[in-house]
């Protein structure tokens, strides 16, 4: 009885993990805004700083590497001062590669076109009149399991309307898919279990 209990209570912990996991991918978008001086100085907003994002396998033209949309680019569309404003109209934000590791690239999802493929590049978010716009982007890393990537980047914007943000560096961790980390935690239950008979 102590071993069914004991069983039970592992597979419950297992599938919890890896429902957990799944939920935990996600992320909010990365936010643009200005923050309302006279400048504009461009701002980057995100809700897991400090946090790798997951790059789960790939598939289809990446299913031999790890990528992902997650998380897409979005001006913020509502002020919240002091803190920051909404872009102004007729901008042309666009995200600068400032330096990424070697194994990462970046392309447009539609149309797996590379992009930011050199220092110093940059890639212009498809606006809106108003200058809200939602942009998903296309992260690809090449490396074995488990390996960490940075890139670090600037916003910019050619029109003049508003000042360069300060640098800012994200970090990419290749990941396996988390119904996967579930099937390999039962796995492991089935061994443990079997070894305890």
């Amino acid at each position: 009885m102590k071993r069914f209990i004991l069983s039970r209570i592992v597979l419950s912990v297992g599938c919890t993990l890896a429902s957990a996991m799944a939920g935990a991918s996600a992320r909010a978008d990365n936010g643009v805004a200005q923050d309302g001086s006279a400048v504009h100085k461009l701002v980057f907003l995100t809700d897991a700083p400090g946090v790798a994002i997951q790059l789960p396998p790939g598939e289809g033209l990446f299913a031999d590497q790890f990528a992902s949309t997650d998380p897409g680019w979005a001006s913020v569309d509502i002020d919240q001062p002091p803190d920051y404003f909404t872009l102004l109209p007729g901008h042309q934000v666009s995200l600068m590669r400032l330096d990424f590791d070697p194994g990462f690239a970046m392309y447009y999802p539609f149309t797996g076109t590379q992009i930011l493929e050199t220092n110093g590049a940059i890639y212009t978010f498809d606006a809106m009149g108003n200058g809200v716009f939602d942009n998903d982007l296309l992260y690809v890393a090449d490396g074995p399991l488990g390996t960490t990537y940075s890139a670090t980047f600037q916003l910019v914007d050619p029109s003049g309307l508003h000042a360069s943000s300060d640098p800012f560096t994200l970090e990419f961790v290749t990941t396996p898919e988390p119904s996967t980390l579930g099937l390999v935690l039962i796995g492991a239950f089935g061994v443990w279990r079997r070894r305890c008979r």
